[in-house]
């Protein structure tokens, strides 16, 4: 019987890429907790085990259900354990007053049977070499010879898709046609919605035309268990790569409404060493570049409500937050920006 302990950040990077090879594996959740990685404690945890594996989640008994300062209880333990694990569980105890849980993993959601590529794309002429560049640096990534794959651009009704398919002969490429309100609003969330719905494989990868990707895009995601995520973003000037804009943390969700009390942390201040950000902030991905896990995301996550420039990205990164889903960072993966603007393709 393979078996593992997991207690530190330095076991959550080594676990995160290791899928289905352990029967046992006992999370400490004493120091986790109080640094906010649970949830990637116990989803890294339930990917490694094998389907029927157990995982044993100890912390420190109960106590009250008074919410304390500095005080991270055993039934706030539970709410975040079972909102994130959900039905891929079966509970075998659950231990008040050892502070233990014991589950069964039933269920597997990273197996992935494809990737689908979805490019938002405004029509316009000069954004269309961008576009072809985006689309080039997808087929040159040599996993896809061993993974079904299909590239969907969404656009406006009146662009000649022809120009992409005669360009790309023997890509899989599909043209949705999609006008949006440009004015006075730019309501892309229409666009990214009806791309993932589009969407026929359990990866999805939903991006702006100026994410260009790197050639081992496509095989270093299928190493790890996404449900949300970024790779690391680059912009690249004079043959120079800077950090540029993925993976963000903010004080509060609740930051968009009343204010930010703490400031945010971005660009050149997320690397490798990332999950020591999650200590006292939450998470949101840019939307320049989007992967999702339709495994487990199985409904269209953005707000068709709310535009590029109301903080769309937080709003969808915030709702799946609340609903057990892990927001994550792959720094290990590369992408590029072909342009520095935030002025984003529509």
């Amino acid at each position: 019987m393979e078996r593992l302990v997991v207690s530190t950040q330095k076991d959550l990077y080594a676990l995160k890429e290791v899928s289905q090879c352990y029967d046992e594996i006992t999370v400490l959740l004493h120091n986790l907790r109080f640094q906010g990685l649970t949830r990637h404690a116990v989803k890294y945890s339930n990917n490694a085990l094998r389907t029927g594996g157990t995982m044993i989640i100890q912390s420190s008994p109960f106590e009250s259900y008074v919410l304390r300062r500095n005080k991270i209880d055993f039934w706030q333990v539970k709410y975040e354990v079972f909102g994130s694990l959900k039905d891929t569980v079966e509970i075998l105890e659950v231990n008040n007053v050892e502070g233990r849980l014991v589950l069964k993993k039933k269920k597997h959601l990273y197996n992935y049977n494809g990737i689908s590529f979805g490019i938002v794309f405004s029509g316009n002429k000069q954004e269309e070499q961008q576009l072809f560049k985006a689309i080039e640096s997808i087929s040159k990534n040599e996993a896809l010879e061993a993974l079904a794959f299909e590239i969907i651009v969404c656009g406006p009704r009146e662009y000649d898709a022809a120009a992409i398919t005669r360009l790309f002969l023997g890509l899989a490429i599909k043209y949705l046609p999609l006008d949006i309100s440009t004015s006075p609003r730019l309501m892309i969330c229409e666009k990214k919605n009806l791309l993932f719905n589009a969407a026929q494989y359990s990866l999805v990868v939903i991006s702006h035309s100026r994410i260009l990707y790197g050639s081992d895009f496509v095989s270093k995601l299928v190493k790890y268990p996404v449900e949300m995520a970024t790779p690391a973003i680059y912009y690249s000037k004079r043959g120079v790569n800077y950090k540029y804009l993925d993976l963000a943390f903010i004080n509060s969700y609740q930051d968009i409404e009343l204010g930010a009390k703490k400031s945010s942390i971005a660009g050149e201040n997320i690397q490798q060493d990332y999950l020591h950000w999650y200590r006292k902030r939450v998470p949101f991905i840019d939307g320049g570049l989007n992967i999702f896990n339709k495994n487990a995301i199985t409904k269209a996550p953005y707000n068709n409500y709310l535009s590029w420039g109301e903080a769309e990205d937080v709003d969808v990164c915030n709702r799946l937050y609340q609903n057990g889903f892990l927001i994550d960072y792959l720094p290990h993966i590369h992408c590029y920006s072909a342009t520095k603007s935030q002025v984003i393709a529509i």
